[in-house]
C-alpha cells in the first residue's frame, strides 16, 4: 500500500489527496492557531501567447479555403471547355449534315432533262 493512500472504515483505500503548497516558514506561538498561507502561483499563459496559438489554425483554414477555391475554378474551367468543345462538334455535325443534304440534292438532279430542254431552246433559236 502506498504511504499517501488512506484507509476508510470499510478497509478500502482512497487515492491520496492533492497537497497544497504552504508557506511553513512563518513563526507562531504555541497554542496559537495558524492558517496556512498558499504560495502565489505564476500566471499560466500570457495574452500574447493566446493570439499566437490561434494564428496557426486560422492560417490553416485560410490555406484550405484558398485550395478549395482554386480547385473549384479549375473544375469550372474544365466544364466550360468541355461545353465549348461539345458546341463546336455540334456545329461540325450540322455542317456535315448540310453538305450531305446538298450532295443528295445534286444527285437527285437530272441533267438529262436539262439537256433536253436546252436542245429545245437551241432549236427554237436556230429556227428564228
Amino acid at each position: 500500500m502506498n504511504e499517501n493512500e488512506n484507509t476508510n472504515q470499510e478497509g478500502m483505500t482512497t487515492p491520496p489527496q492533492p497537497q497544497q503548497d504552504v508557506d511553513t516558514t512563518a513563526m507562531h506561538m504555541p497554542g496559537e492557531e495558524t492558517t496556512p498561507t498558499p504560495v502565489a502561483e505564476t500566471p499560466v499563459a500570457a495574452p500574447a501567447e493566446e493570439k499566437k496559438s490561434l494564428l496557426g489554425p486560422i492560417i490553416g483554414i485560410v490555406i484550405i479555403l484558398l485550395l478549395l477555391i482554386i480547385v473549384g475554378l479549375y473544375v469550372r474551367g474544365a466544364m466550360i471547355r468541355e461545353d465549348a468543345m461539345d458546341e463546336q462538334m455540334m456545329e461540325q455535325q450540322d455542317d456535315t449534315r448540310v453538305l450531305d443534304e446538298i450532295e443528295a440534292g445534286l444527285e437527285d438532279l437530272s441533267f438529262d432533262e436539262m439537256n433536253a430542254e436546252l436542245e429545245v431552246v437551241d432549236s427554237e433559236v436556230e429556227a428564228q
